[in-house]
């Protein structure tokens, strides 16, 4: 068995995964756009989504959760 999320990731912070990294195997992350202007004018940003993503995808890899966007 694995335990899975899908997220857009804009709430989740490193203490997340310090709290509940261990109980995760995959963690998805949905992602409209890669360019910020792009986010923003269709209601999904505040200009900061794709830094976001990058954060999260560097935490799946120190917590040794997969990551999938």
């Amino acid at each position: 068995m694995a335990v899975s999320i899908v997220s857009n990731g804009s709430k989740i912070k490193k203490s997340w995964f310090e709290t509940w990294g261990q109980y995760l195997d995959i963690l998805a992350i949905s992602c409209d756009s890669f360019d910020e202007a792009t986010n923003i004018k269709i209601g999904r940003g505040n200009g900061q989504h794709v830094a976001q993503v990058y954060n999260v995808a560097q935490w799946c890899r120190e917590y040794g959760i997969k990551f999938k966007l």
